[in-house]
Parts: structure tokens; sequence; C-alpha cells
């Protein structure tokens, strides 16, 4: 057999590229806890590169918006100063922040850019109250004192409308096309608002799944996939859904019991979010048909823990979200999958020189 570098090389490389990624079968996760300290802390979202946004709780009990990245936890603080809560729901590839802020005893908007929080209420006198989610370009999807889903974006806040006889709506995700999902309540729906996409200046009404009266779109990615879920009433009783292509696809539950939200979705289509079994909410990721309970795929960092909901993925398989910590308490996590793809192909790439190197010695013995 004539075997050369090259030839090794491409073999490799080939077999990298036919190893499971994060969203397939056989993925184990490593956990890391998000915490300062405090009793409580939640994460809701995270970017390409990592970092994770969204809250902890403080000695007082108030909850502070919080920024992880490369390691270090941030307490971005109540951000419009004085008692209250705040929190963090959204993040872009460039670091930007939004979320939410009530700390003035009303409702505040914020972007958080470069170390400095701009108080979006405040810039917009009041109308942009509610900050869900921003994409590359700087627009924010979130709610404004009408109490209808809108959009900010270089300084002017843009009303979404509403559905035919709408009467209210919230924005919970926007994608780099500037499409937002949320739910829009209508009194031609009387089991409850409807799941909605926002595109090119309409606003669409995204339906049920079959017998369902309620539906919520919690994210879309770049494609313009959307998921959420549906149900006969507005809490509980729904499954998670996958919008594609004008079709509304139940994705089911764990186990085939109670119900489920998909809460979060990448630009590959790996979808997350929650599924209850009856005594517990067990956090989930579904790729290519299939729902993982991700308590099942955990390294030993999981130990102790019950991951509760999932609510961001994103394109290199990291999940943010939060669960019950070994004391008992609710804790954020960030989990990525081991060992990362790069690991395997160094790994890969080792085996395979360490393989040559014998071929090569084997030869020049029976040469020799």
């Amino acid at each position: 057999m004539n075997i050369t570098i090259k030839s090794l090389f491409a073999a490799v490389l080939l077999a990298a590229a036919c190893q499971p990624n994060s969203a397939r079968a056989g993925t184990i996760y490593h956990l890391t806890g998000l915490t300062l300290g405090g009793k409580e802390s939640r994460a809701y979202g995270i970017n390409a590169a990592g970092q994770v946004v969204g809250f902890t709780a403080d000695a007082s009990g108030n909850f502070d918006a919080f920024l992880y990245s490369g390691g270090v936890m941030t307490n971005l603080g109540t951000l419009v100063g004085g008692p209250g809560d705040s929190i963090a729901y959204g993040i872009n590839d460039a670091g930007q922040v939004v979320g939410f802020s009530d700390a003035s005893n009303y409702d505040h908007a914020f972007v958080y850019s470069g170390g400095v929080t701009t108080d979006l209420t405040a810039a917009t006198k009041g109308v942009f109250t509610s900050a869900a989610a921003i994409n590359a370009s700087g627009q924010i999807a979130g709610t404004d004192s009408a109490g209808d889903a809108a959009v900010y974006s270089g300084g002017v806040v843009t009303d979404l409308r509403l559905l035919p006889e709408g009467t209210s709506s919230d924005a919970y995700g926007i994608n780099a096309a500037g499409e937002i999902v949320g739910q829009a309540f209508t009194t031609t729906a009387p089991g409850g608002p409807h799941a909605f996409v926002y595109s090119n200046g309409v606003m669409a009404d995204l339906g049920t799944l079959p017998s369902d009266l309620y539906s919520n779109a919690t994210a879309i990615n770049a494609a313009g996939q959307i998921v959420g879920y549906s149900g006969v009433q507005p809490v509980g009783d729904g499954h998670a859904f996958l919008y594609s292509d004008g079709i509304m696809s139940d994705l089911g539950t764990l186990n085939n019991l109670f119900d489920s939200e998909a809460l979060g979705i990448n630009d590959a289509g790996v979808v997350v979010g929650e599924s209850d079994d009856g005594s517990t909410y067990n956090a989930f990721v579904y790729s290519g048909g299939v729902m993982t309970n991700l308590n099942s795929v955990l390294d030993n960092s999981g130990n102790g823990w019950t991951l509760m909901r999932a609510y961001a993925i994103n394109d290199n398989g990291w999940i943010a979200g939060y669960g019950t910590n070994p004391a008992g308490e609710r804790e954020a996590f960030l989990l990525t999958p081991t060992p990362e793809p790069s690991t395997w192909l160094l790994a890969t790439l080792g085996a395979g020189g360490l393989w040559f190197a014998r071929r090569r010695r084997a030869a020049v013995r029976v040469v020799e």
C-alpha cells in the first residue's frame, strides 16, 4: 500500500467532516455554572463567541443583569439607577446586550455596548419599554408603551402594527434580515394569542398546531425558521413547534408525556427548549427529528444538576439556560460539547501522524 502524507491528511479531514457535531447523537456536554454567589441566576441569550447573558440575584434578592465572557461573570447592575430589577435577554455577535429594567418604578429597555449602558426608554421619550433581542445590525426587537411589538433602529421606534382585529402584541426574536417573531392577541382568536412573523412591513399570523387555540413564537434563525409552542391554553398543555417553509411541525415531547416549549434555534436548525415530564422540567436539544433530554448527555460536571430550560444555542452548539444545581438552587448554565470539534481534529491528526510514523518505521525495517 502506497500511502502519502497528502492522502493521509485527506482521509483525516474526511473523517473530521463525518464526525458527529454538537447537534448529533452521541454528543456529551460539559456544564459551567454561571453565578455571582446569589441564590438564583438564569441565562437567556448566547452569541457566536459563547458570551452569555441573563440575570443573577444580588444579596438583597433583586435581579441584576449579567454578562458572562471569557470565563468572567460581570454584574451589569440595575442599569438606570435606583432599586429594582434588571434582566438581560439578548446579545449579538458584537457583544451588544439588550434587556429590561424596572429600576425607577416603570419599565425601561436598555442596550449595553462597549461598557456603556443606554436607557432606550428615556432616549425614546418613554416609547420603547422592553428589549428582547438584537441582531448584528443593532436592530432591537421589543415592546413599546402602546403594548405593541416594536423595533428600535437608528434611534427610531417602529410599531409593528397588529394582526387584523388585533389588540396587543409582544416581540421576542429577530434575525439578521430584521424579521421579527412573537405573539399577537386578536379578537378573532378567542383561545389566546397567536404566533406571528413580521417581514417586509407585514405581520403574518402563523396559526397553531391542529386543534390548538394558542401559539407563541420565541426565536427565528437566519434562514427564517421559527420556533415556539402551541397549545389549547396560554400555559401548559402545549407542544414545541418548528415553522419552516410555511409548515408548522409538532416537535413532540420527551417520552411523549405532558408538554414542551421550543425556546431557541441556531442557523443549522438545531432547536432547544424544555419539556415537562409531569414532575419537573427537562431541558432538551432537538436535531434530525430526535428530541434529547440534555440531562442524559452531561459529563461529570453535571453531577447533581437538573437542567430545566435551554433558552439559546449558538452555531457551535453551545447552549445557555438554567437548572437546579447540587445545592437545590436555580442557576444559569453554559453547555459546551466535549470534545470541541477543533480538539477532536487535533487528536485525530495526532493519531494519524502516529500511525503514519509507525507505517514508515515498518517499511524501513522491511527494507533493512
